[in-house]
């Protein structure tokens, strides 16, 4: 299965790198690895841009999920919150989660949105958070509820090329058990744009 998931993202990675502002994402504690493809079509300055967004996360011994493999796949749109607030990128949009938690499955489809705000007067420093939530209604096979959500602080070090630090919370409300932990805490990651 981790195979068949590394050829996808491959794959997605040559052909949206083709025509699109493309970019990879890492991020890595002691419990978790999560690696992201994101591709950016449109134009970067104005509303209406959308993003494909293809990832996955791994985490082994985190609270009361031992070991999780989550893969995700979503559509956004993005763009500048406008005049009023020239240093404040929005996003919205749907993704669909898929997980294996211990013995346990889920699927959700989840609605969500992103903030992204990066004041001038910090030169190279910006903040980010990003959160998608799946009620009962659209999440499926051994889980009733779904969260993903996340928040961290950047540093420009390139222009093509930002380090953060982050704190991310997964979680899922299991129908057969309780809440469970896939990801609960802080984070390093690097994030390129080609």
């Amino acid at each position: 299965m981790l195979r068949r998931l590394l050829f996808v993202l491959t794959t997605f990675s040559f052909f949206t790198g083709q025509a699109m502002a493309s970019g990879l994402d890492l991020s890595l504690s002691n419990d978790s690895v999560q690696v992201r493809l994101s591709s950016l079509a449109g134009n970067p300055t104005g509303m209406g841009n959308s993003e494909v967004d293809l990832g996955l996360l791994y985490t082994s011994g985190r609270g009361s999920a031992k070991d999780s493999l989550l893969g995700m796949l979503g559509v956004m749109v993005v763009g500048n919150a406008g005049t009023g607030a020239p240093e404040l990128d929005v996003g919205v949009g749907v993704k669909l989660f898929a997980a294996t938690i211990d013995n346990d499955n889920l699927a959700a489809l989840a609605v969500g949105g992103r903030l992204r705000f990066h004041p001038k007067a910090l030169n190279r420093l910006s903040f980010a958070a990003e959160a998608h939530y799946a009620p009962d209604i659209v999440t499926f096979v051994d889980a009733k509820r779904f969260l993903y959500a996340t928040v961290r602080v950047e540093y420009e070090v390139l222009p093509q090329a930002l380090a953060y630090i982050g704190y991310r919370n997964v979680w899922a409300d299991l129908s057969n058990g309780p809440n469970v932990d896939l990801d609960n805490g802080a984070h390093i990651g690097l994030q390129l744009i080609y």
